[in-house]
């Protein structure tokens, strides 16, 4: 009877954590071909991970050298709810790309643009998977 008991309280925990492990590997590297300006701050070319927070609400970009490690709030978004890829919306200025949004499925980072959403610069897009 002991033993029953000691199991039944150990298999939620057990389960929960295995769920926690599951949710904060949740990670995507994408392959950025340019430099851009992220949060004022200047990012070079190359491979950046995007990670969603164990609690859900929040996404980082982190570039793989450690040297650039942004967070912001994640709020759902305009994707298709089924939607699962991991998307960095960049606008161009001049020579010059500026990270507007990360896109994680069907979440999207709080605006990072300054001005009205119907931008008058061109649009790019780095999706997960793609360019490797």
């Amino acid at each position: 009877m002991r033993n029953m008991i000691r199991n039944l309280i150990l298999a939620p925990a057990f389960v929960a954590a295995a769920a926690l492990a599951t949710t904060s590997a949740m990670a995507a590297t994408l392959k950025v071909p340019f430099s851009f300006v992220a949060n004022g701050k200047q990012c070079p070319a190359g491979y950046y991970s995007v990670e969603k927070g164990i609690n859900g609400n929040v996404v980082t970009l982190a570039s793989k050298d450690g040297s650039r490690n942004f967070t912001w709030v994640l709020r759902p978004g305009e994707p298709d709810p089924s939607d699962n890829a991991v998307r960095l919306h960049f606008e161009s200025q001049g020579e010059t790309h500026v990270l507007q949004q990360v896109q994680y499925g069907s979440q999207v980072s709080t605006s990072m643009a300054n001005k009205s959403r119907h931008n008058e610069y061109p649009q790019a897009t780095v999706t997960a998977g793609e360019g490797r």
